[in-house]
């Protein structure tokens, strides 16, 4: 986010391309990660949907905050953000002295649902030092092992940034953006699909129908030169 600001992008693009940028490093740490998602199938029913929802929200606040505004806090935000960064090691030594002694407290589950929102309307809308926050919040109201929580944490952190990305997607940058599937496990794959499975996610989303579609075939091909692919006419690969 800072290299964006440094290379003169307005501070709610900056912002929006960062979130974007991370989906694919969150969605590869979950992949290596996805034995540890075992047994874990209700925790993730109740920290998705959170996790959606509160991104959707902080995406729609920061789409309703002016420029002149988000350039104004943002020094707050990547102030708090490095002090997030600089206390994630100690933080995490405290949380594994913490579950050693056996002084964790053990709450319903259902009750991550509000932190995790909260959690992710401050990831839609800004989004540095989220995972920090989130690890924290599960290894406080979760008894499980760190190794186990920091996969859902990356589950938590790829669906607030997908969802804070989708309400960015408009007609002014529509033609700009291209989807991509690198990293998907070979399973996920035959299970669901390819590019179709983001188009047909995208269309739930509420994308438009034609956009979703182009995203996935006419602006990659355009994008990387390949005039004679993304389009159906004679003599051209469609």
């Amino acid at each position: 986010f800072p290299t964006l600001l440094g290379i003169g992008l307005p501070a709610v693009s900056a912002n929006m391309t960062s979130s974007m940028a991370l989906l694919p490093g969150f969605l590869g740490g979950t992949l290596a990660q996805r034995t540890d998602l075992q047994g874990q199938k209700k925790r993730l029913w109740l920290a998705i949907p959170a996790a959606g929802l509160g991104g959707l929200t902080g995406a729609l606040l920061l789409l309703r905050t002016s420029e002149k505004v988000f350039t104004e806090i943002v020094p707050f935000l990547i102030l708090a953000a490095s002090v997030l960064l600089a206390v994630q090691t100690p933080l995490r030594n405290w949380l594994d002295r913490r579950r050693e002694r056996g002084t964790g407290i053990s709450l319903p589950e259902a009750w991550i649902c509000l932190p995790v929102f909260l959690c992710a309307v401050y990831g839609g809308y800004f989004g540095a030092g989220m995972s920090v926050i989130v690890l924290a919040v599960l290894a406080l109201m979760v008894n499980d092992s760190l190794t186990r929580l920091n996969v859902v944490k990356q589950v938590i952190a790829f669906f607030t940034n997908l969802a804070a990305v989708l309400p960015m997607l408009n007609p002014d940058n529509a033609r700009r953006v291209c989807f991509c599937t690198d990293d998907r496990h070979p399973g996920d794959l035959l299970d669901e699909g390819s590019l179709d499975h983001l188009v047909r996610t995208a269309i739930r989303a509420g994308v438009d129908v034609v956009t979703a579609i182009r995203m996935a075939t006419l602006n990659t091909a355009e994008w990387f030169r390949l005039y004679d692919r993304g389009g159906i006419r004679p003599g051209h690969r469609a």
